[in-house]
Formats: structure tokens, C-alpha cells, sequence
């Protein structure tokens, strides 16, 4: 009798695919999807492309910090130390994955059309955040 081939665990094929993107660790994200955007709709395409990539992202029911870089300069600070571009302007959206610049909204959609981003996403627990009120 012939042994199946041994199947390759989800996780070591995510962690493969993650190191063929840049390595950059946002404080606290090494294990984690950090997200970088901006909730002020002074400019629509970037507000727009902010959304968009929350609902793609949203659409895998994957744990994700939200740095919301108009709503604390440490955070917009934070991604230009990260990004390496002290002065210029940085666009938003911003996503990285177990340390991992994954990129913009144009490269998630890309991603995502190839049927590649859930394995980026492997290993991760699907959660979803839950609001309980307790009455005492």
C-alpha cells in the first residue's frame, strides 16, 4: 500500500510566503496583522482605499490593529521610522503581516485576485471582535 504524500501544514506554507516580502516589524507585530490608516476624509481616494482594504482584510474574519495615523502622530511617526522616509509623504493604506510589509490597497487587491491572500493570512485565529454587556 502507498503512502499519501505528507501534507504540507498551512502554517510553514504562510510562513514561505511571508518571507518573500520585505522584513519590517511595527512595535508589537511580529505575530499579528498591523494595519496603518486614516479615518479624516480630507482626501477621498486615500479615505476610499482605507475602507477598502478594512473590508478585504475583514472579509478573512482576521484579528487585525488598526494604527489610525490621523487620530495619534505617534502612530504616522511610527511608519515613517518604519518606511525609512523621514519627510516625504506616506501612503496610506499600509499593511503588515508577522512583521512583513505586505503593502498598499493596490497590492492586497492583487493578492487577493490571485487567490493568495488567506494563505498570507494561514496560522492566524479567525476572530472576530464581540461587544458583551453585562448588567449587574
Amino acid at each position: 500500500m502507498v503512502s499519501p504524500p505528507p501534507e504540507k501544514s498551512k502554517h510553514g506554507e504562510t510562513e514561505c510566503a511571508l518571507e518573500l516580502f520585505e522584513k519590517k516589524t511595527p512595535p508589537g507585530g511580529e505575530n499579528v496583522v498591523v494595519m496603518y490608516t486614516t479615518t479624516l476624509r480630507g482626501i477621498r481616494k486615500t479615505y476610499e482605499d482605507c475602507n477598502r482594504l478594512r473590508s478585504l482584510i475583514e472579509s478573512h474574519d482576521v484579528y487585525t490593529i488598526e494604527r489610525d495615523v490621523s487620530m495619534d502622530s505617534g502612530f504616522r511617526e511610527e511608519l515613517r521610522a518604519l518606511m525609512g522616509e523621514e519627510r516625504s509623504e506616506i501612503r496610506l493604506p499600509v499593511v503588515f503581516v508577522k512583521g512583513r510589509l505586505i503593502g498598499g490597497v493596490e497590492e492586497l487587491v492583487k493578492i487577493e485576485e490571485e487567490g493568495k491572500l488567506g494563505g498570507l493570512f494561514g496560522g492566524f485565529l479567525n476572530l472576530k471582535l464581540c461587544v458583551v454587556s453585562v448588567v449587574v
